[in-house]
């Protein structure tokens, strides 16, 4: 529903969210309800099943490979490269920016101590992924709990 409403209105979800508890406001005093008992009601809901999920939030980081372009003024191409090389900033050329790959030659071993994994979390990486004990998980840079 709030997909649809995003492509048919054209606003944000903010504004979407707004629109939505507007008209169940109306909603609820076209029925009789008490709207402010509800929202209360909800928000003890989330908070309970909030406690009851375990998950904590990370952000992981990865290598990865991307192009870009720069134009730059050089007197031939073995000039161009050798600015572009030794740092001479051109102007980036606007979108040029494109995803590539992981970069799978780097990558952090699944009992790298920057990665602090206990044992059981190196063991379901590594029979998840069919990797060694001492394995490679390519392209990982970083997992952090945030």
């Amino acid at each position: 529903m709030i997909n649809e409403y995003r492509n048919r209105i054209g606003t944000n979800i903010d504004g979407i969210i707004r629109d939505m508890l507007t008209e169940l406001i109306h909603i609820s005093d076209e029925e009789g309800v008490d709207f402010q008992d509800r929202v209360d009601a909800a928000v003890a809901v989330t908070a309970e099943e909030d406690k009851e999920d375990d998950r904590r939030e990370f952000e992981v980081e990865f290598y990865e490979l991307h192009a870009s372009k720069v134009r730059l003024r050089a007197k031939n191409k073995a000039d161009a490269i050798l600015m572009a090389v030794c740092g001479a900033h051109g102007d980036v050329v606007d979108n040029s920016l494109e995803y590539i790959e992981i970069a799978h030659e780097y990558g952090r071993s699944v009992n790298a101590s920057e990665l602090a994994l206990s044992e059981d979390e190196q063991k379901e990486i590594q029979d998840t992924l069919s990797l060694e004990p001492d394995g490679k998980i390519e392209g990982l840079r970083s997992v952090e709990e945030v």
